[in-house]
């Protein structure tokens, strides 16, 4: 059972690591402090949940000699060359690492708290979409769209400068 609290500790870790990463974009770079709220309101519900197994948690860490560390330090594929990269990665790092939680707890016979969890990490696809739709709105200046119905797949232009409006241009 030791190494289960292990598993979960190092998800609580890398979860709230990864919503905190994504809190920052929300308040510094898309300046939205309904969204900032929402992740700061995610990560602390993810450690306050489980905080009574705090001491279990932290007393089978073992960082010195963890072999992730290593295998981390090695591992050059994991460099980000845009912001949208950062999130997503960021994102995906938190379901799987939620995901993770959930099974693990269902083994310690924690179902209701592994249910929990599981509604965390559905707020997190939400919350991934709400991004997406924020990131996109981060279009540069001096984009300006063109429409031609010729060339919209039979969709009115209308509908086309909807989808653009929608889409930050």
């Amino acid at each position: 059972m030791k190494n289960i609290y292990r598993i979960i500790d190092a998800n609580i870790n890398r979860a709230a690591e990864g919503i905190r990463v994504l809190e920052d974009l929300a308040r510094f770079n898309f300046e939205s402090s309904s969204i900032t709220k929402k992740m700061r309101n995610l990560r602390h519900k993810l450690r306050k949940n489980i905080a009574f197994l705090d001491y279990k948690m932290l007393s089978s860490r073992n960082s010195a000699e963890d072999l992730g560390k290593e295998i981390s330090q090695k591992t050059l594929n994991d460099r980000k060359n845009s912001e949208k990269q950062l999130i997503f990665s960021n994102f995906k790092r938190a379901q799987e690492a939620v995901r993770n939680i959930e099974e693990n707890l269902k083994i310690l016979g924690k179902n209701e708290l592994s249910k929990d969890y599981e509604l965390i990490r559905f707020a997190l696809y939400e919350m991934e979409k709400e991004f997406a739709l924020l990131s996109n709105k981060n279009i540069p200046e001096g984009i300006y769209g063109i429409t031609a119905e010729k060339f919209s797949r039979g969709r009115k232009n209308i509908e086309v400068v909807r989808e653009m409006i929608k889409g930050g241009i």
